[in-house]
């Protein structure tokens, strides 16, 4: 393993497992393979987009609606 490369590892519930299996199914066009990596990584990325609290909030330009 290189050293840019964690391995991770925990036990789940087999509720856990069918929504694991249901998110793979969805993104099929940008994870054809199906790969837990790309897929956690795309859950992190949108569960820290709405929860981080350092994060700065997109403002919208004056004169939009919406």
């Amino acid at each position: 393993m290189s050293p840019e490369r964690v391995l991770f590892g925990f036990t789940g519930s087999e509720r856990l497992r069918e929504k694991i299996q249901r998110i793979r199914q969805i993104p099929w066009h940008t994870n054809p393979a199906g790969r837990l990596e790309l897929l956690v990584e795309a859950l992190a990325d949108f569960y820290l987009a709405r929860r981080d609290p350092g994060r700065k909030k997109r403002q919208r330009p004056l004169g939009r609606g919406r």
